[in-house]
């Protein structure tokens, strides 16, 4: 379809409406309308949460980046942004207006693509030196290069400041010892944006950097982590004696933390609008099960109505949330987006709830009958959402200092407090 760019362009500027028009336009060409492949009762695959192989996932990758890169070469993937990276220099309501036009056709999935589009190119925009941003921006945002992000360590997940890995300076390079884990298509990107200790003597939030690694760099080992749904979508990277050159710095030395901050705000939108399990659509699958397969009991077949009434209306309350916040914040995510992650979770939770009450024990035995063992991939895979990006306890903790104002939590003295993981 097209080829990889060296270096940005810039296209021709378009109105909102000419926009929303070229987008039709695109789409019609390209997909197919959301409303004609929509798969009915009993028909392909039942699986509620699609967690394919590695190969699979290879695939589907590199489908979802072409499609994506076609977008950007007609001026259509980036309506938000500066012209001078391939953008339309919109404002961040007409983007959204061009993604509710996305979600009318079926277009290939870029979950794959989410970290990339809503974490590592984010925080390059907003504090890259001008030259890694005329480097990697463009590239990014076509999804020529992919990203992931280097955060989470096994003794610093939800207390991320605790980081260990160390970035030491050496010239006009830095040399990076360390170990991340959790990390999302780290076995797909090209990149990563990592948090490194700068400063061992400083305060912890004080003594942070941030930089944009090369994934084949070497000292980098990317290996898998193993899942209770059989799939291994996260990895754990090693570094060892990885030289990043200084112009790979994002923001300024000991401003790692500040950056960071910006970031997870964009992280906890990506989780919240992620298409891993998206709430609408595993909601709508309660309600068509309730349909085919409804409980015997009157009494329970009404709680369980009731029970996706609830999750039907959180689903909903959580688009529209998401809406609000989009327009109020004028694309810059903040705390508040915390939100919009524990709404889903929530959503979630409801409806495994009521699959798990109208399937009984088809739920855990497989009958071979479609779309009910299905179910238990969800049932595993979905908690873990609760973990991912941040904790439930965390994000509520983020709400209350930085949104409603509330005192800090107090923290147990060093010795009293435990580590490890992400809890």
């Amino acid at each position: 379809m097209s080829q990889t760019i060296d270096s940005p362009r810039v296209l021709p500027s378009l109105s909102e409406a000419e926009v929303i028009a070229a987008g039709r336009r695109f789409f019609e060409e390209h997909a197919q309308p959301r409303a004609e492949v929509i798969r009915g009762w009993g028909q392909g695959d039942d699986d509620v949460v699609a967690k394919q192989s590695r190969a699979q996932e290879r695939v589907d990758h590199d489908v979802a980046r072409e499609f994506r890169a076609c977008l950007y070469d007609e001026g259509l993937a980036w309506i938000d942004g500066p012209p001078e990276y391939g953008g339309q220099g919109l404002s961040t309501a007409a983007a959204e207006r061009f993604l509710e036009l996305t979600l009318q056709y079926a277009i290939p999935p870029t979950g794959s693509l989410l970290t990339t589009l809503r974490i590592v190119a984010p925080a390059v925009a907003e504090h890259g030196s001008t030259e890694l941003k005329d480097d990697v921006l463009a590239r990014l945002q076509r999804c020529d290069l992919i990203g992931c992000q280097l955060f989470s360590e096994p003794e610093a997940g939800s207390d991320l400041a605790n980081v260990r890995t160390r970035a030491v300076r050496d010239g006009d390079s830095w040399v990076v010892s360390g170990q991340k884990v959790w990390t999302s298509t780290g076995h797909l990107s090209d990149v990563g944006l990592l948090l490194a200790r700068t400063d061992p003597d400083a305060a912890k939030h004080a003594g942070l950097t941030m930089f944009l690694i090369d994934m084949d760099a070497p000292g980098v080992t990317v290996r898998p982590l193993r899942q209770m749904t059989g799939s291994a979508h996260f990895n754990e990277v090693f570094l060892d004696g990885v030289v990043v050159p200084d112009a790979r710095r994002v923001g300024d030395v000991g401003a790692g933390w500040q950056v960071t901050t910006a970031t997870l705000g964009g992280e906890r939108k990506a989780v919240g609008q992620s298409q891993e399990a998206p709430p609408t659509v595993v909601v709508e699958r309660v309600i068509e099960l309730f349909h085919h397969l409804p409980p015997a009991d009157p009494a329970v077949a009404a709680a369980v109505r009731q029970q996706i009434a609830r999750a039907h209306s959180l689903a909903r309350t959580l688009v529209w949330t998401t809406d609000r916040f989009i327009d109020a914040s004028h694309g810059e995510p903040g705390p508040e987006m915390s939100v919009l992650k524990l709404l889903r979770n929530k959503v979630l939770a409801e409806a495994m709830s009521a699959a798990g009450r109208i399937l009984g024990p088809r739920m855990a035995a497989d009958t071979g009958e479609w779309g009910t063992y299905a179910w238990t991939r969800a049932l595993v895979s979905i908690p873990g959402l609760r973990i991912a990006g941040g904790t439930d306890e965390i994000q509520r903790n983020i709400l209350g200092e930085r949104v409603l104002g509330l005192p800090r939590e107090p923290k147990a003295p060093a010795a009293d407090r435990p580590t490890g993981g992400r809890s």
